[in-house]
């Protein structure tokens, strides 16, 4: 066997052994069975590198310092490893069946759960595997994350950014917000609370650091949830409030000014929805806010179209 052979077993043989570490526990034969294959195959390509290290992109590998790509394998293997903050797997000769099981089970983990408890560096060290070494990719990388968990990534890495107050990273969240909060479903605003729970201190936090950062960060998250409209119920509606439990009456008024003016897409479904979200009571005064800014602006008055829409919509 040449050295392609056996780096293709080696990696068919992840696949495999990752693949059936998701579907069955440790315990179960299969799962034994596809590790002492990945053992085998490991111990072969030892044989032609030592150590085996993989360095992991969104979707590629590269080993000993060459891409693979443009197959759906590698993609598959990269993309399970990039979700997990994974950014290079290296292993040297020697590791045992057990060091393979401790891996496997650590990786088949709910990313949430993974990475809530540390990652799979601190998992594996926990676990007195020394034969197997990750090196983690840094918060902008995984900001490029896609698929399924991505918003659980996404959410844990603010969460840990405003644990630790870092100013840095979360400048960085502010300038990534709106291609991130573009990915969000219906679903993982509605039903997930910590989501909603680390957007919403994400924008308290930002407001303290740039308010205009903060400010355009909201109209992001404003027409995010507007997406969503046609299906809006009161129960919903009071989840979604906390969103922008930040905003003072005046910020509500440059909110609404903004969307009125700037998004198309701004109906009376939207303006409805504005309305529920800022509170029934505070219409009045964000009202006479908003017509007391554009009358001092004189924006409106530049676009018959725009006098005819505030008229409508105030």
């Amino acid at each position: 066997m040449d050295k392609e052979q056996a780096l293709n077993e080696f990696l068919k043989s992840l696949r495999v052994a990752l693949t059936n570490s998701l579907a069955y526990s440790k315990d179960h034969p299969y799962f034994k069975e596809c590790a002492e294959n990945f053992k085998n195959k490991a111990d072969v390509m030892f044989g032609f590198l030592n150590p085996v290290k993989i360095v992991f992109s969104p979707d590629s590998l590269y080993i000993d310092a060459r891409p693979l790509e443009n197959k759906p394998l590698y993609a598959e293997i990269a993309h399970i490893f990039h979700l997990r903050k994974v950014k290079s797997l290296e292993m040297v000769s020697g590791v045992t069946l057990q060091d393979l099981i401790i891996f496997l089970t650590c990786i088949s983990r709910p990313v949430k759960e993974l990475l809530k408890d540390g990652g799979m560096r601190k998992n594996l060290y926990k676990e007195g595997v020394r034969r197997i070494a990750v090196e983690e990719l840094d918060y902008s990388e995984v900001l490029k994350s896609k698929g399924q968990d991505a918003k659980n990534v996404w959410s844990i890495l603010v969460k840990d950014a405003l644990a630790s107050n870092d100013r840095q990273k979360i400048m960085k969240f502010a300038e990534d917000f709106h291609e991130q909060i573009g990915r969000l479903k219906e679903s993982d605003l509605l039903e997930d609370e910590e989501v909603r729970k680390n957007i919403s201190q994400f924008l308290v936090s930002l407001r303290e650091y740039d308010r205009e950062k903060s400010s355009k960060c909201t109209v992001e998250m404003f027409k995010s949830v507007a997406k969503f409209k046609d299906a809006l119920h009161d129960e919903n509606i009071e989840k979604l409030r906390a969103l922008f439990k930040h905003l003072s009456e005046e910020d509500f008024a440059s909110l609404l000014k903004d969307e009125i003016l700037e998004d198309k897409d701004f109906d009376a479904l939207s303006f409805q929805l504005f309305s529920r979200i800022a509170g029934i009571g505070n219409d009045v005064k964000i009202a006479s806010y908003v017509l007391k800014d554009l009358e001092e602006g004189r924006t409106v008055y530049s676009d018959p179209a725009n006098v005819k829409k505030v008229q409508d919509l105030l």
